[in-house]
């Protein structure tokens, strides 16, 4: 993760969603679902409906006027990625041999497939990366994001967190109880501006941290690197966001608590926003709402 201080993008859009591990997932505006997101595995359509919220949100409609999508760039950040296709595969190919192997989902047996199935369905053709980091991803993903725009290397980028639970994870990691997705759209202040976008927030700075197996150690630095690049205190803070309240959603947990606070429109308020993992990496950010 880059340590980042960027005043000058913003977050304009934020959606996030929890469902059951084999409910429905209803698009925003789309009354009838494209071929493709009937085709795609779970992964990639929660990844999908969640970057169209974010852009509902952003009132940012691909193939309008101040769309680019040569300069757009998609950030995704999963703990566990593509496990349950995986899981789907392999079992078919265990009880059935070759002709158990399912071509539809070979095609989604790797963690970059999301960012692929978003690229075709708005033509973006900027900066694409996938960061599976265990738990810190998707926060990770955010830093990443927000420094592709300020560096000049995109007017704008879709930060997106995605996990598939599964019985299998449940027994390995603990809580895997819903299918979870965030994702935010970042873009330059003056474009944003010019549009007359609202920005839900900003990104002040982030930090990362690795302790081998101290995870309590990592993740306190990165909140005082954090909190230092801000030049704020922690009594500014206001609010926490480090997925305690998004139960069961692994790595996209705490990008799915930070899009509902954006989206809830709180004001002029500090948070905190940290994710750490057992093997002892941690990872700060320190968001001020709009």
């Amino acid at each position: 993760m880059p340590r980042i201080r960027a005043t000058d993008v913003v977050i304009t859009g934020a959606a996030a969603l929890a469902v059951a591990p084999g409910a429905a997932i209803a698009p925003a505006r789309w009354a009838d679902k494209p071929a493709r997101l009937l085709r795609m595995d779970r992964l990639c359509a929660l990844a999908l409906v969640a970057c169209d919220a974010a852009l509902v949100d952003a009132a940012l409609s691909p193939g309008a006027p101040e769309w680019n999508g040569e300069r757009t760039a998609i950030v995704l950040g999963t703990a566990y990625g593509c496990h349950a296709t995986n899981e789907d595969y392999y079992r078919g190919l265990l009880r059935e041999g070759p002709a158990g192997a399912s071509p539809r989902l070979f095609a989604y047996t790797l963690p970059s497939s999301p960012v692929g199935e978003i690229s075709i369905h708005y033509g973006v053709r900027g900066p694409t990366l996938v960061l599976a980091n265990g738990l810190v991803s998707s926060v990770d993903a955010l830093a990443e994001g927000v420094a592709l725009v300020a560096e000049g290397r995109a007017d704008r980028a879709l930060v997106c967190a995605a996990e598939v639970a599964t019985p299998l994870l449940a027994k390995l990691v603990g809580d895997s109880s819903v299918d979870a997705a965030a994702a935010l759209v970042v873009e330059r202040a003056a474009d944003a501006g010019a549009r007359g976008a609202t920005p839900r927030g900003r990104l002040l700075a982030a930090a990362s941290s690795f302790a081998a197996g101290a995870r309590d150690q990592a993740v306190h630095a990165a909140i005082e690197r954090a909190l230092a690049d801000a030049d704020v205190t922690e009594r500014a803070v206001r609010r926490v966001v480090d997925g305690s309240d998004a139960p069961g959603a692994l790595g996209a947990a705490t990008l799915v608590s930070l899009a509902r606070w954006l989206a809830a429109g709180e004001h002029d308020a500090l948070a905190l926003v940290c994710a750490s993992d057992e093997a002892g990496a941690g990872s700060a950010a320190v968001v001020v709402a709009s």
